[in-house]
């Protein structure tokens, strides 16, 4: 395999090629594969069970003296050394001694992707093979909330539908729709599009807005015209919509920080060492706090894989993923080393991380978890534990993952009701087999994961629904148990 040094310039042609190939596109043949079918499949029906939960004998360092936790109508209704259970239906649950977390928050995340067999040709069919393998492999691997990055207009409308519902076999959504791409009024691809004027700006903020969109999702903002922004940012704040940035090149960081920018996506992936001081002054002396999402994990693992020429860990043990699919994942990203230059800029820029995370946060901006799932060898299953894997390799410490995992995002989302283990807060919890607290993270010491109330894994085991059952949900008429 060929190695690569330096970092490619990337032109707007290549970032919608990215951005439409290698970041996001699975295609499924389906004259050779007519239907995924579960190694795993049950006879019984998956029953969604909402009734009242009692948690019992569970690690809680946070809140000194408690071990139980009491779920109701999908919130967190007491945490203490004992609760009540003198409450109808109540099922238990024993924690066995395992660390309760508050349910994971991914901030920068693509479902509609698999990382990698791009090349292959044929009809694409993200809501019936692609969704039922990336959403409950992120929920099983702890994520019960999940800001997306770009997304297709039909698909923001079908997943700002199931969001909230505590059946429904996924994340929690927070939304954005496709991208908006500066300098290139003439895109108009299903996951980026330029824009054509002030009118034609206001108008795509607004169709993305009634779609059910809270983030708007911009790449390339040094390049758009002052007019143009200007009326993408004000219709955004009219709708109430957030604004993201893709801030992985010094001029769009820069710009991001002088605009009502909440998040910039991406660390600096230059091969440059630091960042300009003109620059870290901007963050500091920025009255808006600006959270910025680096995905490390992404750019750690393409750097170790193209130090060992394989992937750390078995492809065939990815679960809700069918065996002929593995090979063409492999030979995807064996293929974009040789041919992709955003791969190139990401290897070579990995040695400067760290002098530059840490400058980013003694700058001022606020570290948030993003794992990029779903980009080239970016897989749903274990990519948040990937990132934490990064944060602590590039000097963060545990106490900074949690939080930028957790409560961070949760302030950068503007909800109180995620990310934390606390009466009223929803009922999302990760029972976990680990020492987290000193920086053991491992994806395999997943125990239990409940969304909303609703225990989807138990016993490190998937329980919740089968293929068929999920196609059925985004329908959404689960059966329930009251």
């Amino acid at each position: 395999m060929a190695k690569h040094s330096g970092a490619g310039k990337l032109n707007t042609a290549s970032v919608i090629r990215i951005l439409s190939g290698s970041l996001v596109v699975l295609v499924v043949l389906v004259f050779f594969w007519p239907g995924i079918r579960e190694a795993d499949s049950r006879d019984q029906q998956w029953v969604c069970d909402r009734r009242p939960l009692l948690i019992e004998n569970t690690r809680l360092p946070w809140q000194p003296g408690a071990r139980e936790i009491l779920i109701e109508d999908g919130r967190i209704m007491a945490i203490a050394a004992s609760v009540p259970r003198d409450i109808p239906k109540l099922r238990v649950l024993d924690g066995e001694g395992a660390l309760a977390l508050p349910g994971l928050i991914d901030s920068h995340t693509h479902f509609d992707s698999l990382p990698g067999a791009k090349h292959l040709q044929g009809r694409i069919n993200i809501k019936n093979e692609i969704f039922p393998m990336t959403m409950r492999q992120t929920l099983a691997s702890g994520v019960t909330t999940a800001r997306t990055h770009l997304a297709r207009l039909d698909d923001l409308a079908v997943m700002a539908e199931v969001s909230e519902d505590s059946c429904f076999p996924a994340p929690r959504f927070v939304l954005s729709g496709p991208g908006f791409l500066g300098g290139a009024p003439g895109v108009n691809a299903p996951l980026m599009r330029g824009v054509g004027g002030v009118a034609d700006a206001r108008s795509q903020v607004a169709e993305v807005a009634g779609l059910g969109a809270e983030w708007l999702a911009i790449h390339g903002i040094a390049r758009f015209p002052d007019e143009e922004i200007q009326a993408i940012l004000e219709t955004a704040d009219a709708l109430g919509l957030r604004v993201m940035a893709d801030t992985g090149g010094f001029d769009d960081l820069e710009t991001s920080l002088s605009l009502p920018v909440s998040s910039g996506e991406y660390i600096n992936r230059t091969g440059a060492n630091t960042y300009p001081e003109r620059v870290l002054a901007a963050i500091a002396r920025r009255d808006e706090a600006f959270y910025f999402v680096p995905p490390l994990g992404y750019y750690r693992r393409t750097f170790l894989y193209e130090q060992e020429g394989r992937f750390a860990e078995s492809l065939e043990r990815l679960p809700f993923i069918w065996a002929g699919l593995v090979k063409d994942i492999e030979n995807s990203f064996e293929r974009a080393f040789d041919e992709d230059e955003y791969i190139a800029a990401v290897v070579a820029s990995y040695p400067t991380l760290e002098q530059k995370f840490a400058q980013l946060r003694v700058a001022g901006a606020i570290p948030v978890l993003g794992s990029d799932s779903g980009s080239l060898g970016q897989f749903h299953h274990d990519a948040v534990w990937q990132e934490m894997a990064a944060w602590l390799a590039l000097g963060a410490t545990p106490a900074d993952i949690l939080d930028g995992a957790t409560t961070a995002p949760a302030r950068m989302l503007g909800r109180d009701d995620v990310g934390v283990l606390s009466p009223g807060a929803k009922a999302d919890v990760v029972l976990y087999d680990g020492d987290f607290e000193s920086g053991q993270f491992d994806r395999n010491r997943v125990l239990v994961v409940i969304k909303g109330g609703v225990v989807f894994v138990e016993n490190r085991d998937w329980i919740g629904p089968d293929l068929e059952q999920f196609r059925t949900a985004l329908g959404f008429a689960a059966q329930s148990s009251d």
